[in-house]
């Protein structure tokens, strides 16, 4: 995000940190990076360098705080097992801290922390580079089966679009009457979309035997080479579900299938495509169908609104 979060402030998460990891805080900044967790650089008093991640536990209302607390455990708890029990050097995974509890919270931020990874280069990684670390991940999924969260298909916050798509204005703020006007005019190409993609997902519920471990974001602002080589980083989402979920992501389909055996099913591929603009426009809805102001980030959620809807116009 890149706005940080109201009522949390530099100083209770440096205390935060103290408390939970026992790294006592020399300086602490917020930074503006990526869109949905908030995020902070930590530098302590013995020179050591630490990112730290902070996610929301009440974006949606129909959610309870202990379930996305719990979901964020799951993904985490299966990051550090791909990295400290499977061996996967790309995997960027957090550290334990008290009780080896690798979350706490302070009000309703939930915050992990990272060691700090120094990037050799601004120039993205390759696909063919992306690729082979989706790959390795794939092929860990044994490991971490029994205790990894599990694709259910659900898109966060669908109920907020749907009260646009029926003319619904409940939000306040400068977003809220454009962001309606928007969706009403593209209620036909928005509901088709949402048709697709569940009949898409009921399809591949029914064929979880090829399911993989997989990231759920391996783009390219979510890679960082460093000196030891390349990582990915953001593992919040990380879950069971099919191949699919990261290779349509990559564009190498066929190498993929090369490398592994496994197929791709364009079901798949047509399934998390979709899947990308719907759960981002409803996360867009869940933020102007309620109260909200105007920053960095609802600025960029509005251009996005517009993206996605041009695209699912045509």
């Amino acid at each position: 995000m890149r706005t940080p979060p109201e009522d949390l402030t530099e100083e209770q998460v440096a205390a935060t940190v103290s408390r939970h990891w026992s790294i006592t805080a020399a300086r602490i900044r917020y930074a503006p990076l990526g869109f949905g967790s908030h995020h902070w650089l930590l530098s302590d008093v013995v020179g050591g360098r630490w990112f730290l991640t902070g996610d929301a536990l009440s974006d949606d209302p129909l959610s309870s705080v202990n379930q996305r607390l719990d979901e964020l455990e799951a993904a985490l708890t299966t990051t550090h097992a791909l990295r400290h029990r499977c061996g996967l050097p790309f995997v960027t995974a957090p550290v334990p801290g008290a009780e080896q509890g690798l979350l706490t919270t302070t009000g309703l931020i939930a915050l992990a922390l990272y060691p700090y990874q120094d990037s050799l280069t601004d120039v993205a990684l390759e696909p063919q580079q992306i690729l082979a670390m989706v790959t390795a991940l794939h092929d860990a999924t044994e490991a971490v089966r029994a205790a990894a969260p599990v694709e259910d298909f659900s898109i966060s916050g669908r109920p907020s679009l749907s009260a646009a798509l029926a003319g619904i204005n409940g939000g306040l703020g400068p977003y809220a009457t454009a962001f309606l006007d928007l969706v009403v005019a593209h209620k036909r190409p928005i509901e088709a979309a949402l048709h697709r993609h569940d009949a898409l997902a009921a399809g591949l519920d029914a064929d979880r035997d090829t399911w993989v471990i997989t990231h759920g974001e391996p783009k390219a602002n979510n890679t960082i080479l460093t000196a030891t080589g390349p990582v990915l980083v953001d593992w919040d989402t990380v879950a069971l579900a099919p191949p699919g979920r990261d290779v349509w992501m990559t564009g190498l389909v066929g190498a993929y299938t090369k490398a592994t055996g496994r197929t791709v099913s364009s079901d798949a591929l047509e399934y998390y495509r979709l899947h990308w603009d719907l759960k981002d426009l409803c996360a867009y809805a869940r933020w102007f169908t309620r109260p909200h102001r105007r920053t960095a980030d609802t600025d960029l959620a509005w251009k996005g609104c517009v993206r996605i809807c041009g695209r699912l116009a045509t």
